[in-house]
Formats: structure tokens, sequence, C-alpha cells
């Protein structure tokens, strides 16, 4: 789809629908993990209404552009590319666009310890998403607020706005929010010692129902997590096993012993191999849900355990 749509843009004569199409194109690409084509797409499109003067849609694309930096984990830039973008459309028509782009806003604020700074965007963002209904928009701003609040130790606040949150998400079948919301509140939940797991296992269950594996890996490893914080090790290293087979990493100890690794070694002049580390560790979940992994391993869920992922 990605691709016909810039197709059709290249064929496109009139500069509104070419940077209409690009802008499609490039919310496939990012939400296919592809961020540089996305960002291509963007830049093209941002250029396009550029020169036609269209100071909005140059804005909404250019925050969409920062997400894609966002989720690369560029933070600091996507900030940068986040703040004129909002500049903009703050004092224009109070609408979806920048609902949207308010709630993202607050939330990427928080990740640069400017947490102060992101109450008004998402206070914004829930006036606009209340008024026009836009339910997945409200509840990923309730939930980013929860983790602000509870980050200044408001947590009877916060947790209420998360419980909001998945209320409002699961009224309206918006399942990202809903697993983000379970998955948090499971995250709450370790602060103050609730080791009933309730949260995540529906989350779990919710993931498995709507065949999301990256979800179902992060649940996975909160589950593990709270086996292994009440004792029950079997168990916890029974499912970080099971979460640890969906990542699907492709080393193992038996690759250290073929042919071709021994004599690369050998005729570089090493005489001995340090593993470090090679216990069992799991992968932190906001890797997992972008289909990435821990591959430095220093997150461990059992010192006297070799990994899982690299037997052989």
């Amino acid at each position: 789809a990605e691709r016909l749509l810039g197709a059709a843009a290249d064929l496109a004569e009139d500069d509104r629908v070419q940077a209409r199409l690009l802008e499609q194109a490039g919310q496939l690409a990012l939400a296919d993990g592809r961020n540089g084509d996305a960002h291509h797409r963007f830049a093209r499109s941002a250029a396009l209404y550029d020169g036609l003067k269209l100071t909005h849609d140059v804005a909404r694309v250019n925050a969409r552009s920062a997400e894609g930096l966002f989720l690369d984990g560029r933070v600091g830039e996507a900030v940068a590319a986040m703040e004129p973008a909002y500049a903009v459309l703050r004092d224009q028509e109070q609408d979806s666009d920048l609902a949207v782009l308010a709630a993202q806003y607050g939330r990427m604020l928080g990740f640069v310890d400017r947490t102060a700074e992101s109450f008004e965007p998402l206070e914004r963002a829930l006036v606009i998403s209340e008024r026009l209904g836009l339910w997945d928009t409200l509840s990923s701003a309730l939930n980013t607020k929860s983790l602000w609040l509870i980050a200044e130790g408001r947590q009877a606040e916060g947790l209420a706005l998360m419980n909001g949150a998945l209320a409002v998400a699961l009224a309206h079948d918006s399942h990202h929010d809903s697993m983000r919301a379970y998955f948090n509140l499971g995250f709450i939940g370790s602060l103050v010692d609730d080791t009933s797991g309730t949260p995540d296992n529906d989350g779990l269950r919710l993931a498995r129902r709507l065949g999301d594996r990256g979800w179902e890996r992060a649940f996975l490893v909160h589950v593990s997590m709270l086996e292994f914080a009440t004792g029950r090790w079997d168990d916890a290293l029974a499912l970080a096993y099971q979460a640890g087979d969906e990542t699907g990493d492709q080393f193992s100890r038996a690759g250290l012993a073929h042919p071709a690794f021994v004599a690369h070694l050998t005729s570089l002049g090493v005489t001995a191999v340090e593993l470090l580390p090679v216990h069992h560790f799991v992968s932190e979940p906001h890797l997992l849900y972008r289909g990435l992994t821990n591959y430095w391993g220093y997150n461990t869920l059992g010192y006297f355990a070799p990994h899982a992922d690299y037997s052989s």
C-alpha cells in the first residue's frame, strides 16, 4: 500500500494531492517500523505543503516525522522537532490534528525531564479529544498524564487516571491503548507491592486474542518478573523462556565452536574467549514491543542459569 501511494504521489500533478499521498505513505512506513523511509516521505510532504503556505499541514507532518525519531530512541531530536509544530497548531483550530500532536508532545516531554511542561499539552489533548470523541487519543493522554503524576508522587490520582484510560480504551475497542493501560497498571502495581498480576494477565490474554506478538512478549516479561519476585522461580524461568522463544535470537553457544569461527579466532592469535554475560536475562518490555531485544544481557533473571536463547 505504501509503494502504491508513493507511485500515485509521483504521478500526481497537483502539489497538495501529492503532499497528502506522501504523508499517507509515510504513515504506513511508520506503522511498519521503517522510520527512515517514513522520514523521507514526510520530509517531501512537508516541503510541498510549505511551498503552498499550508502551515497547519506542515506542522502536522513534522509532528509525525518527530514520532519516528522518538521511536528510534532519538528523544531529544523528537522533542526539538515537535516544539515548533505544537507552537504553530496550538493557536489554530482546536482540531484532531492538534489533539494527537499535543498528546504525543506531552508524552515526549516527560522523557527529557520536562514533566512540569507536559501537563499543558496533555490537558489540551484531553479537552479536545473528549469534545470530538477521539477516544484513542483521550485514553493515550490519560495514560501519559497518569504516569507523570505518579512520577511526582501522586499515586492515588495517577492510578485513578490509569483506570480511566483503560475504561475508555476498552469501551471503544482501542486495543493498543487498552494493552498500554494494562501494562502500565501492572507497573503501578509493582510500586505498591501488588503481586496479583491481574492487569498483566488480562493484557496477555488480549494480546494473544489479537495476535499481537510484541505486546505478548512484553506481558510475558512482566508476569515472569512477578513470579520471580514472589519466589516462584521455576514458573518465572518458564515464562522468560517463552518470551525468549518469541524473540528468536540467532546466536547460540554451538556457534562458538563452529570451525570457521575457531579458525578466525586462531588466525588472530586469540587463545581465550570470555563470555559476558551468559546468565539468563530478559529484554525490557519497551524493546520487545518495538521488535527489539536486549543484546547486552545486563537484565538478569537467573544468575545461575545460562541464557536460553544461546542454547544450541
